[in-house]
């Protein structure tokens, strides 16, 4: 309505001149806006540009992160819990207005403490996410990772243990057993290879990957820095493909956090359009096929429309 703002003022102020009955003239006039409901749908404008834009920036065909759609959401309720702006004109009914949508956004978005803390532990190994978190969320998220860690090594050494049962109890030839054993400790001493128990291989990796956690840190920092100022876009696929061989311990736990979705939207689409392909053209569409079209569909050119 904005947008045709002077079209709207110049067919009520020449209402009569335009040639409408009496009865049409009288409707006109009592839905005419006045200054007070324009300077509200430009204030309204004003609070919803932020919720716009940040729905272009998660937009569900592209896949968006749970980190970059954490940034949206923590900068919308930065931008709505700012309400020292005096350089707007009416800032009383501009903060009544961001005071309203604040609510909205802590309902369905921070009022949920288990929500809420698995997007900001997700939103750790995305660099735009990363940057949004408190310090000691950081940690938060350090310390689960290092957890995550630690239970991998813990599993490793129980499947040992029931290997080594298991062989135990069909091993008949128990002392030929310990002195092929025993030769092969002094093999490896020979070569300087010594036999690394699973407790200490555990710590090593611990120690290894609180290492990587920390240049992890500098790394996301920088780039979260280069986003903001405009030097580059976000990009975590990108980021990950370059530092992956740096932090291949920290790596084995981002893949499994970042491929996760804010939203299922085009998960959902993807469905729709196969099911749609499959129904249309059941008698001569297999299953192969019909991958390969899903794959295609938005490389080739705009005719391939459905």
């Amino acid at each position: 309505m904005l947008k045709y703002k002077k079209i709207i003022n110049k067919i009520n102020s020449e209402k009569h001149d335009i040639g409408p009955n009496k009865k049409q003239t009288t409707k006109l006039s009592t839905i005419e806006l006045d200054q007070d409901d324009w300077k509200m749908l430009e204030l309204i404008k004003f609070v919803l540009k932020s919720v716009v834009n940040a729905t272009e920036l998660v937009s569900g065909s592209k896949y968006p992160t749970i980190g970059i759609s954490y940034f949206a959401i923590f900068q919308i309720r930065e931008f709505l819990e700012d309400v020292n702006d005096y350089s707007i004109n009416d800032w009383q009914i501009l903060y009544y207005l961001k005071s309203l949508l604040l609510k909205q956004v802590q309902k369905y978005f921070f009022d949920n403490d288990a929500q809420l803390q698995t997007m900001k532990t997700y939103s750790y190994f995305d660099p735009i996410g990363y940057g949004c978190l408190t310090r000691r969320e950081r940690r938060a998220c350090e310390v689960y990772i290092i957890e995550l860690e630690e239970q991998r090594g813990t599993d490793e050494v129980h499947d040992e243990a029931d290997v080594n049962q298991m062989q135990s109890q069909i091993n008949v030839q128990r002392k030929a057993e310990e002195s092929k054993s025993s030769c092969m400790n002094k093999f490896l001493n020979s070569i300087g290879k010594t036999f690394v128990d699973s407790s200490s291989a555990t710590t090593s990796n611990k120690s290894k990957l609180i290492e990587e956690i920390s240049v992890y840190k500098s790394l996301a920092q920088r780039e979260y820095n280069s986003i903001i100022s405009g030097e580059k876009n976000s990009n975590v696929m990108e980021f990950w493909d370059t530092h992956r061989i740096q932090l291949k311990r920290l790596y084995r736990y981002v893949v499994h956090h970042i491929v996760s979705p804010a939203t299922s939207v085009a998960s959902e689409s993807a469905f729709s359009t196969a099911s749609y392909l499959l129904r249309k053209q059941r008698s001569r569409l297999t299953p192969e096929n019909l991958s390969y079209s899903m794959f295609l569909k938005d490389k080739l050119d705009d005719d391939f429309i459905i």
